[in-house]
């Protein structure tokens, strides 16, 4: 499967603190400050099913986007970093598989660091190696611990220290994982926990995501509610929600969702969970390079064909037809509980991947 590097674009906005308050609740139910529909405007793509061998992109793992807009891309199938201009003009490659000093096995997070450098994790060797960005490879380390993993972002920089998440026992029920914040150089500086994130079902789980901001703090949500909270680090709780509208299920989708779930529970041993009338508002979020929060919303499901591709990957990994789709539609505030916006995606297989300032780099599968 390929994937098409985007480029698009749209306001420019900046971020206040809130009200200093033990527990500042705040309503983001203001008019959008970007409009009532918000116009994405593509810019660059890059990705090609045919021709240029260095265009075609395999598993996309992570994007960086540095200050002079060079796009870093990590592809696990090519285990090796493709660099690109602003413009979308292939520079060059960065590593190639192996074990050694600047080789990859499977990169993933590409995060820049305040002193210029770029940091890639790496999960397939659980290493964190930097890099000039010109591609020069520094140093690398491996971090204390091989639990790495879990339905997050595993690699976040805030405020020049490097975080990871680790689980301290797998076979603990719920998990634990926690946050491992290191200096650049690798020496472990703190742990935090998250929630637990064990999720009720399987199909639209119902869990607790938490996400880590650039600004510093760290930010959970239930994604039965609208609400996204977090403490900032003097006592004071901040919790911004939103009003929003159910949506259900169709007749023919909620069938297949309880076939699904049944399925899956059946396979996985988990208690299975009965599909409500009515969809979670959200089925996850993530923190941008700005601080500003991007909620991916449940929305109208619609019926679909599957293509030839989607038809081998389920023939090939599960068997279970998926008719149903969403389009992809993220809602944008920012943490003062100013609402930005409501977003939709012209390709439903969509990941926001880097957004700052005006710009957004997606990957469309």
């Amino acid at each position: 499967m390929r994937h098409a590097l985007s480029t698009l674009c749209w306001l420019l906005l900046s971020v206040y603190p809130a009200t200093a308050q033990d527990t500042v609740i705040v309503s983001a139910d203001n008019l959008p400050e970007w409009g009532a529909m918000p116009r994405l405007v593509e810019e660059v793509r890059v990705g090609t099913l045919d021709g240029d061998v260095n265009y075609a992109l395999g598993l996309v793992g992570g994007v960086g986007v540095m200050t002079d807009g060079a796009i870093w891309v990590g592809d696990r199938y090519l285990s090796a970093i493709r660099r690109f201009d602003g413009d979308g003009v292939y520079l060059d490659q960065i590593g190639r598989k192996g074990e050694g000093p600047g080789e990859f096995s499977y990169p993933r997070s590409i995060r820049r660091l305040p002193d210029g450098s770029v940091a890639v994790w790496d999960d397939g060797q659980i290493r964190l190696s930097r890099f000039t960005t010109s591609g020069d490879f520094l140093d690398s380390f491996e971090p204390p611990t091989i639990m790495i993993g879990g339905p997050f972002e595993e690699f976040e920089v805030a405020e020049g220290n490097l975080y990871l998440i680790a689980v301290a026992d797998r076979t603990e029920r719920p998990r634990r994982p926690l946050w491992i914040e290191m200096r650049p150089d690798g020496q472990v500086l703190d742990s935090l926990y998250l929630a637990s994130f064990e999720s009720e079902g399987t199909v639209d789980p119902i869990y607790t995501g938490t996400a880590l901001s650039p600004l510093g703090y760290m930010v959970t949500a239930r994604n039965d509610q609208y609400a996204l909270r977090w403490s900032m680090g003097d006592g004071r709780v901040v919790q911004v929600e939103r009003s929003w509208t159910p949506v259900d299920y169709q007749r023919a989708e909620r069938a297949e969702k309880e076939r699904l779930e049944r399925e899956f529970s059946e396979r996985n041993g988990r208690p299975r969970r009965e599909i409500p009338r009515f969809k979670p508002p959200f089925s996850s979020f993530r923190i941008d390079e700005e601080g500003r929060f991007w909620v991916q919303m449940h929305a109208q499901g619609f019926a679909e064909v599957e293509t030839p591709g989607e038809q081998d990957s389920r023939e090939r990994y599960n068997g279970l037809v998926r008719e149903w789709r969403e389009p992809v539609v993220y809602e944008v505030m920012n943490p003062d509980g100013r609402y930005l916006g409501r977003l939709e995606f012209p390709n439903r297989q969509t990941e926001v991947m880097v957004a700052r300032g005006r710009s957004v780099w997606v990957v469309e599968k």
